[in-house]
């Protein structure tokens, strides 16, 4: 009788340990998904600054016709400049994108592994 109460006891100890263990990890793939979710929001976050800097360049552009069909070359070069800077700017914007993208990917492979323990 007594080794079939420690049987049981056994039992009700492994179970309850076998649930913590699997609540942790379901715990930790919670907080990878929120990671993932945070560095998906940035990188779309990173693509509409790229897209608005595009949209910044291309009225730079538009300027710089209007200026050499004016022929004032000083202005349509300094426009030109700024079309220059804003697409390297959107480049940029489009890399930060991409490795927020990465992080975001990384997270949620760290959550299905947790998942899978």
């Amino acid at each position: 009788m007594k080794r079939f109460i420690l049987m049981i006891a056994f039992v009700i100890i492994a179970s309850t340990a076998a649930s913590a263990q699997d609540d942790y990890a379901k715990r930790k793939a919670e907080g990878y998904m929120k990671e993932a979710e945070y560095y998906q929001d940035k990188a779309d976050s990173y693509r509409n600054q790229a897209q608005s800097y595009l949209n910044d360049a291309a009225g730079y552009l538009r300027e710089m016709d209007y200026y050499k069909k004016r022929n004032d070359l000083d202005r349509a070069k300094t426009q030109q400049k700024y079309a220059e800077r804003a697409f390297e700017n959107s480049r940029t914007q489009l890399r930060y994108a991409a490795e927020a993208a990465d992080k975001a990917a990384q997270y949620y492979q760290w959550a299905a592994d947790a998942l899978r323990k």
